[in-house]
């Protein structure tokens, strides 16, 4: 009996996700007014870059981290040098279809939504990148003259859980 109870508790901790282990982390860019939770601690890289659409500079603040060498968590913020269209839908849209078309994906599934009375679109994607298969969870919100994307990209087995965990941890403040 003690056996089987010891063979049972040792194929249930497999089960568990392996970010289980990490301590979930909150990160707060007070700059550009997101936050969200991450498992681990996030490192941070910013660039500025010229803004193709016009005059001025676009900031981006990227933190990301990455869990058992095979899912990358990465929140990113874009700052723009103008106000976003008056449609905020398309431009969801077309941030999905850059993320997606920038490596030759598939979009599985996407939906719009509000969340905290923002504009929100979720969207999950696969793609083959160096013959390696992936699955990508975005999230994007647009709010004043940032974008704002909570992204995993999953190269191992699908840990859905802690994906949408992450994506869904993406607050405005």
């Amino acid at each position: 009996m003690r056996r089987t109870l010891l063979a049972a508790l040792a194929f249930a901790s497999l089960a568990v996700p392996a970010s289980a282990a990490a301590v979930w982390q909150p990160y707060a860019n007070t700059e550009q007014g997101v936050r969200a939770e991450f498992p681990g601690a996030p490192s941070v890289e910013r660039e500025q870059k010229p803004f193709e659409g016009g005059e001025g500079q676009l900031d981006l603040i990227t933190a990301s981290t990455l869990v058992d060498d095979q899912d990358y968590y990465a929140l990113a913020t874009t700052r723009f040098p103008v106000d976003g269209p008056a449609d905020t839908a398309q431009l969801l849209d077309m941030a999905a279809e850059g993320a997606v078309g920038a490596v030759n994906g598939t979009v599985i599934s996407s939906q719009h939504s509000q969340v905290n009375g923002i504009e929100t679109m979720d969207v999950v994607a696969s793609a083959v990148v160096e013959g390696q298969a992936l699955k990508a969870y975005i999230r994007i919100q647009f709010k004043g003259r940032v974008l704002y994307q909570a992204i995993v990209v999953d190269t191992g087995p699908s840990n859905e859980a802690d994906a949408l965990r992450f994506t869904r941890s993406m607050r405005l403040t």
